[in-house]
């Protein structure tokens, strides 16, 4: 429509019974009006119809830069779904909305254009990002756990300082992350770590677990997007900082670390020592003395009875998050929802 005093700008009346512009070289199609229409402003003037068009947004070259929505250009409830035309029933498509259906079938092309728009995943998380923060510290490896869940892609690589890697993982699966340090091969083509060795004589440790001590990251993945359990885990001591958080989800999803280094903290009887006499790893009191009262076995089989120890809390007061003993459950064990990723990083 032209205005009959030829403004030369856009005008957007939200009083108006129409939207109106000021030149028909704004429209896609134009046509004239023979007959005699007026449109009423909202100052109560009114202003002659010239003629009648559908709608483009040009830019100021003239070239179009975007295509409105019939609802957006008419604000009619017949486009917008509103009103008398609030449901499926009583909003079906229009000539409009077809435009955009036939260029881009899987999008939305109205507010209930449902059937062929809609997409669901659930089940697995996209993948592990698991990361070196700042330490060159060698090797990473992966362990499934005894419940022999789909094996990952790969099961160890060497991860240089600052890199990271994803990997793929299907729900449900359950298994441990671990870095290994301090790693070479022999003569004979063996590799193997100082710490956290998982005898294997490969990098891939080949579902083999760590030697303690090794810091864990223990992830249950449920089934459908259902609810995860993770946490950081000492109950097996300390070799490096370690930590593990999530990306997406529903629920709490927090993250849970260990960023301290336990090792200048250990005591003697826990130290484990390199050849250069520094100190690489901690051991766990289960570990150090197998006694039932550090390992939570025997009689000391329940939280009522294998409370924590003078060991337990040194690991407890480095890393409050991590599982200082095997009923550390209260701070420890961590849940999310709705099918995330992880972000697994050692060395923080």
């Amino acid at each position: 429509m032209e205005l009959v005093n030829n403004i030369t700008n856009w005008v957007v009346d939200t009083r108006a019974t129409r939207h109106i512009c000021s030149s028909k070289e704004f429209f896609l199609n134009y046509e004239e009006v023979t007959d005699e229409e007026n449109v009423y402003l909202g100052d109560s003037s009114i202003a002659r119809v010239a003629g009648k068009g559908k709608l483009q947004v040009k830019g100021s070259d003239g070239s179009v830069i975007a295509c409105k929505s019939a609802c957006t250009a008419f604000n009619q409830p017949q486009y917008c779904c509103t009103g008398a035309n609030n449901t499926p029933q009583t909003c079906p498509p229009t000539d409009y909305s077809r435009i955009f259906e036939n260029q881009c079938p899987q999008a939305y092309s109205y507010a209930y254009d449902d059937q062929n728009s809609t997409f669901t995943c659930s089940g697995a998380p996209n993948y592990f990002h698991v990361q070196n923060g700042d330490d060159d510290f060698g090797y990473i490896h992966f362990h499934v756990t005894s419940d022999q869940k789909p094996q990952l892609s790969t099961t160890g690589f060497e991860l240089a300082s600052t890199a990271s890697s994803a990997i793929d993982v299907q729900a449900p699966w359950k298994g441990r992350f671990w870095a290994r340090t301090l790693c070479s091969t022999d003569s004979s083509g063996r590799f193997s770590c100082a710490t956290a060795e998982c005898s294997s004589g490969q990098v891939s440790c080949n579902g083999n677990g760590a030697v303690p001590p090794a810091s864990l990251v223990e992830i249950n993945i449920a089934a459908d997007g259902g609810m995860d359990f993770y946490d950081v885990s000492l109950v097996d001591g300390f070799n490096l900082p370690v930590s593990v958080a999530t990306q997406g989800g529903t629920g709490e999803c927090k993250a849970s670390s260990c960023p301290a280094n336990v090792n200048a903290a250990c005591p003697a009887e826990l130290q484990v020592k390199g050849s250069d006499g520094t100190v690489i790893a901690c051991k766990s009191a289960c570990t150090a003395f197998n006694e039932p009262q550090y390992c939570c076995t025997g009689a000391y089989d329940k939280p009522e009875t294998c409370p924590p120890t003078n060991y337990s809390q040194i690991f407890e007061q480095q890393c409050p998050q991590a599982y200082s003993y095997a009923y550390d459950d209260q701070n420890s064990t961590f849940t999310c929802s709705g099918a995330p990723n992880y972000v697994i990083t050692f060395c923080p």
